[in-house]
């Protein structure tokens, strides 16, 4: 089962030593008309629905994220510290517009979580959902949804 996410202190000191070695714009410009989104964001992310041995954890708390979103044309990588578990790991994807989606695996709770990201650029905000799934030890959790809200760091 998904287990919480890790404080965000302790993503922070991860997340700023690996940026400090790949850039020094910290934070989101220009967010407003989505021109330049790059920078750190909060997300938090609330599972709506879970499924399989998951089943129940829509009442847990939600989970907050420290991420570190960056684009080259229309490439989007998205780095943190998804879970205790996973250290840092960086999902990949693409920008269309004012939609970015991002996608990858990472290690939790013994066994791996899928991810995919979909959100759309506000002025000062990003929203969308996280589908995921969990495979491991004693079974799976197929078809998990999660709204995301995000704002600047």
């Amino acid at each position: 089962m998904r287990p919480q996410r890790p404080p965000l202190p302790a993503l922070a000191g991860l997340i700023v030593l690996t940026v400090a070695a790949c850039t020094s714009n910290d934070s989101p410009t220009e967010v407003g008309d989505g021109s330049d989104f790059e920078g750190f964001w909060v997300l938090t992310v609330d599972v709506t629905e879970a499924n399989g041995i998951c089943d129940g954890e829509e009442t847990e708390d939600p989970s907050v994220l420290d991420v570190l979103i960056t684009q080259e044309g229309a490439e989007i990588n998205a780095t943190a510290m998804w879970t205790d578990e996973s250290g840092s790991v960086t999902l990949t994807g693409t920008r269309a517009g004012q939609q970015i989606s991002f996608s990858g695996s990472y290690a939790e709770d013994s066994g791996t979580t899928s991810s995919l990201y979909t959100l759309t650029i506000g002025e000062g905000t990003l929203n969308g959902r996280e589908d995921w799934s969990w495979t491991g030890p004693g079974g799976t959790c197929p078809l998990g949804l999660a709204t995301v809200t995000g704002v600047p760091r």
